[in-house]
């Protein structure tokens, strides 16, 4: 009997059940079963797959294989999407299939909602995975939809195309100035954003002064000491062209050193 039915529609991994788990123990003995599965069904095995304490590696492999069989011409933004962060929450660098879901991208990126391209594009980059005409296609389609992106979404856009060094001067302006409007902005994405800023080399005065200006006015219990090493460590980078005036001393007395150590945890590695 095909247990399909369980997994269509998991998509929170807090909801995991003992019946998706012995679902799980189903598949994982008959992996066959997932040949008859549609393919949103089996992007959701492959969600739940690595959701248990211990990914179930056989049945993401399998998942995965079926989807690649499959093809992915008919499968929605929605699932593309949850693919891609199952592949980065497992860490799993399947190199075809990360090709074939950027290939998908890159011909329908209108398909997705502009915070759906942001989290591929952030999945791609915990993956260290870069795929240029995923890039372009994404990046164009949300400079269009740019004012649709909530502050974090923006920051974590700019952290992945920096981490990538996919470095569009237009897109990191574009970025930086949606960012200063928002007034939901947090010190985590104006700290991730000017990190990922001085990585590209690239310039922004106003968005160093808002950032300065948070930080000063922010307390020991709103100002981390890895948002406090970002700054540090962004400000003290010569391609910024921005001193670290004005900015709180450290909370930790953090020095450079240290508040590299802090950032590096910011950038993948190599698989």
């Amino acid at each position: 009997m095909s247990r399909e039915h369980i997994f269509d529609g998991f998509d929170d991994v807090a909801a995991l059940s003992e019946e998706i788990e012995a679902a799980l123990d189903f598949v994982a003995q008959q992996p066959q079963q997932l040949s008859s599965y549609a393919p949103r069904a089996l992007t959701c095995v492959a969600l739940a797959a690595v959701s248990t304490r211990r990914i179930n590696w056989d049945v993401l492999n399998a998942a995965c294989f079926e989807i690649l069989r499959k093809g992915l011409r008919h499968v929605s933004a929605a699932s593309l999407t949850r693919l891609c962060w199952v592949l980065a929450c497992a860490e799993h660098r399947d190199e075809v299939l990360l090709a074939t879901i950027g290939e998908e991208l890159a011909e329908r990126p209108s398909d997705f909602t502009a915070d759906e391209l942001v989290k591929c594009v952030y999945a791609y980059s915990e993956l260290n995975v870069f795929h240029e005409a995923m890039l372009a296609a994404a990046t164009v389609e949300l400079m269009w939809r740019i004012d649709q992106l909530c502050a974090r979404s923006l920051a974590h856009f700019a952290v992945a195309l920096a981490r990538l060094e996919y470095y569009k001067q237009p897109v990191f302006d574009w970025l930086a100035n949606c960012l200063c409007q928002r007034p939901e902005r947090t010190l985590d994405d104006v700290s991730s954003t000017v990190w990922a800023f001085a990585k590209a080399s690239v310039p922004h005065a106003r968005l160093c002064e808002v950032a300065a200006q948070d930080a000063s006015s922010a307390d020991a219990e709103t100002l981390s000491e890895e948002q406090h090493a970002r700054l540090m460590w962004a400000f003290g980078k010569p391609n910024l062209e921005s001193s670290a005036v004005g900015l709180p001393r450290p909370l930790f007395h953090l020095g450079l050193a240290n508040a590299q150590l802090v950032c590096n945890d910011l950038t993948p590695k190599d698989a």
